[in-house]
Order: C-alpha cells, then sequence, then structure tokens
C-alpha cells in the first residue's frame, strides 16, 4: 500500500517531534557516543581507574593541540553521556562512566574540571555547575533505573555544592566554585535540579530546602525584567543563550509558564543596541551559517552563545552555529509544547554531523578556535542530540 507524501510528512513528524529513541533516529548517534568511551582506538590503555570516561573530542592528529587534549575528558561530557546512555538503555555504559567519575571524586566531594584519559593528569579547576552535572548524573541513573549503588557517591559531592551556597537578598545561590565570587545563573540551575532530585530519592530534606533557596535566589536575583529572561549571572547582564534556554526548562519545570514562554521569545527576537557613539547594529542569537563538515558544504541553522558586546568581542561579528547551545533551545521548545520548533532545531543539527554522525561542536569554528568553541566532533553535542531526542527525554530536568 502506498502513502501519499502528506501521510508520510506527518508520520515523520509524529515520531521524531515527540521524541521516539528508535534506531532510524538516535542508533549512530548512541553508538558514536558509545565508542568514545575508553578503551577505544584512541586510548587503547586508559590510566588506572579511568576506564569508562568518555573522550570529549575528537581531535585530528594535525592539530596543534592534539598533544594536550586527544585523550581529555570534561566532567561535565561524562554527564552528559551518562545522561544519555541511561535513556537509550546503555545501562551498563553508563554505570561504567559512573564507576571512572566515582574514582575521581576527591576526599571532600568535589572533582576536577578535566582529566587526561592516558594517564593521570588532572586539571585542578572546580567549577560547582560542571560538579553539579555529575552529580544529577548519578541521581538520573538511580532514578531511571533503580539501581542505588552511586547515592553515596551523589550525597558527597552535593555536600561540597553546599558550600558554594551564598545568602543573597532573597534565598541563596551557589558561586561558580572556591576560587571566585561570581554567581553564574547556568550553574545555580544546574545545582537546583541536582539537589531538588536528590532530596527526593534519598528524603534528605537538607538538599530539598538547598534546592528551594536557589529557586528562590534564581527568581528575585537572577532574572532580568527588561530582559524578560535570565541574564548572564548576579550582576552580570550579559545575554546569554543558555541562561535563556535551560531558564526556560526551569521556569517550565516549576510552573512558570509565562515566564517559561518569555524567555524563549528573547532567545529569537531582535536585538538592536547602541555599544558605541553612533554605533548601531541589529542582532540576534539566531544564525544561518554555511559550514564545512567533512568536505560537504551545508547551510545550517542555529544559534550562538551570546548577544552583544562579551569581553572585547562583538559576537555579532563571529556567526557561528552552536550544537549544544542550539539543542538546548530545542530542549525548551519541546517543553513548552512547540514541538515543530524542537525538530527543526534537530534536523539542522544533525546536519553538523559527519559520516559516523559524530555531532560537530561548533561551526564555522571562530578564528581562535579551542576547546571552548571547536570544529571537533563533540560528546556534548552528540549526547544532547540524543537527550533532546530520546523517548525519555521527559524525565530529565523533570516537572516539580
Amino acid at each position: 500500500m502506498r502513502l501519499n507524501v502528506a501521510v508520510l510528512v506527518v508520520i515523520l513528524f509524529f515520531v521524531v517531534g515527540t521524541g521516539y529513541a528508535g534506531p532510524t533516529h538516535t542508533h549512530k548517534q548512541t553508538d558514536w557516543l558509545l565508542n568514545q568511551q575508553i578503551p577505544n582506538s584512541v586510548v587503547p590503555n586508559p590510566a588506572p581507574g579511568r576506564e569508562g570516561l568518555v573522550l570529549s573530542y575528537i581531535v585530528p592528529p594535525n592539530d596543534p593541540v592534539y598533544p594536550y587534549l586527544f585523550s581529555r575528558s570534561f566532567i561535565y561530557d561524562d554527564a552528559v553521556a551518562v545522561i544519555s546512555f541511561t535513556m537509550e538503555g546503555e545501562y551498563d555504559a553508563a554505570a561504567k562512566t559512573l564507576r571512572a567519575l566515582s574514582n575521581l571524586i576527591e576526599p571532600d566531594g568535589k572533582l576536577g574540571f578535566s582529566h587526561n584519559t592516558h594517564d593521570l593528569f588532572t586539571h585542578e579547576s572546580y567549577r560547582t555547575g560542571a560538579i553539579s552535572w555529575v552529580g544529577y548524573a548519578f541521581v538520573f541513573y538511580q532514578y531511571v533505573t533503580g539501581d542505588s549503588q552511586f547515592q553515596t557517591d551523589a550525597e558527597g559531592i552535593a555536600n561540597w555544592v553546599l558550600t558554594m551556597l551564598v545568602p543573597q537578598a532573597v534565598g541563596s545561590s551557589v558561586k561558580g566554585g572556591p576560587d571566585v565570587e561570581w554567581f553564574s545563573t547556568e550553574h545555580n540551575i544546574d545545582t537546583y535540579f541536582f539537589l531538588r532530585d536528590l532530596g527526593k530519592i534519598t528524603g534528605n530534606s537538607s538538599y530539598s530546602e538547598a534546592a528551594e533557596s536557589i529557586k528562590a535566589s534564581l527568581l528575585a536575583n537572577h532574572y532580568n525584567l527588561d530582559y524578560g529572561t535570565f541574564q548572564q549571572g548576579i550582576g552580570d547582564p550579559v545575554r546569554s543563550l543558555d541562561a535563556a534556554s535551560w531558564g526556560s526548562i526551569f521556569l517550565r519545570s516549576i510552573g512558570e509558564h509565562e515566564k517559561s514562554d518569555s524567555s524563549l521569545t528573547f532567545i529569537d527576537k531582535i536585538h538592536t543596541e547602541l555599544p558605541g557613539e553612533n554605533l548601531q547594529y541589529t542582532d540576534t542569537f539566531f544564525h544561518r551559517v554555511t559550514c564545512d563538515i567533512e568536505g560537504r558544504i551545508k547551510m545550517i541553522d542555529g544559534y550562538k552563545p551570546w548577544v552583544g558586546y562579551v569581553e572585547g568581542v562583538f559576537w555579532p561579528d563571529i556567526p557561528l552555529a552552536w550544537s549544544e547551545g542550539s539543542l538546548g533551545v530545542a530542549m525548551a521548545y519541546s517543553r513548552s509544547g512547540n514541538r515543530r520548533k524542537a525538530f527543526r532545531i534537530l534536523w539542522n543539527s544533525r546536519k553538523m554531523g559527519g559520516q559516523d554522525s559524530g555531532i560537530v561542536y561548533s561551526c564555522p569554528p571562530p578564528p581562535d578556535q579551542n576547546d571552548d568553541f571547536s570544529g571537533w566532533k563533540s560528546v556534548a553535542g552528540t549526547a544532547w542530540w540524543i537527550m533532546v531526542n530520546s523517548k525519555n527525554s521527559a524525565r530529565f530536568w523533570s516537572e516539580e
């Protein structure tokens, strides 16, 4: 029996737009992610205790930074890999990465920002948001599987995270780390969901109460009424994509639907500023860019990290499609019920994948390409694609 084109389009939209996780839609991306877990062909003999971590990028051997980053595993990437594995039913792979992360937890509960996997190097920078992502990965795995073997690890991480809480005018916010005094919106959203859900599975009110205090501070101290969404941090009015997209998910999860929708409007509207005398420009997070993906030229619609003047750079002059950030927007639109918009972003982000389906982090990469915004295939971009598209997507950062 033949189906007409319109019927096929409707079926395709329903299947992909609602997050069906069948092999025709996620199998290749999940396989790519599994192949990033060590040991693999890049690191066949991992350092003791690091087997199971994922390589954050595929760094080309001819790249000048290859000797320094070819085996690097960033703990945020390990966390989103665990969440993706768990969503896809790859529980053994998820547990393998969690065991490796458990080995990296220091006696006070914190973890270094990144680690080599071929030797024992640890980047001894401690960032509350990334550490909370690891804690949430432990909790998410337990929430989905019922396996509580890592609960003690999650509680140890939480006890360190609680030391980063600082009272504000209303509620409390976590600062970015022990060596800084800034309060990132993104970090506080990460920490809120971690402590909220850990409180649920442990029944420990100290975690739940801390989450409630962070929620109050986010609404009172991080939300920018002029923008209609969250700014980058307390006292930091930079317009950040993650603060708006993750903020939209957070707001919807606590029942603030009007504010959640306002955040999505903020992301896709045109912003006009006067950053200097007689200097005016019009800009938006959204960009249509031309990308070279493994020799294939593609037109891709995506989003960039900031709008405006950031650290001496006019981001309007550096258009790029950022896979991780774009997919965060897709997740926010999916939660709002706008699956058509989410599907368009998923489709464009999939175009950022190579023949093996690994999705590049950004394209075209900025002139000073580095591990912040590189054109390398990335765990972050690929894992977020899986997370948005999975049939278990709604379990992530779920509503209260």
